[in-house]
């Protein structure tokens, strides 16, 4: 746990630097959206997306994919690109 809280942000660090169409993360994360206001949207890179925003690199790139099936995965992986994001 303390690696998740500290460390991801060490191992994968955020560069968001390209504005891309994709699944929205982070703080964008359709649950978080409604508990955090932000002006900025985070995204892992997907055709099958819906929104823009920065991108973020997904953990793996199977992420994508697999959070469109899971429902409790894209919550979570949401919630660990909000500690990797870090603001």
């Amino acid at each position: 746990m303390k690696f998740i809280e500290f460390g991801l942000s060490y191992v994968f660090p955020v560069v968001p630097v390209q504005i891309v169409t994709g699944i929205p993360t982070a703080y964008s994360h359709p649950f978080y959206k409604l508990q955090f206001s932000g002006t900025v949207d985070y995204v892992w890179n997907s055709e099958e997306g819906s929104m823009s925003g920065l991108l973020i690199e997904a953990l793996h790139k199977g992420v994508p994919k697999a959070v469109l099936e899971d429902e409790l995965l894209y919550k979570l992986l949401s919630s660990i690109d909000i500690l990797i994001v870090g603001r």
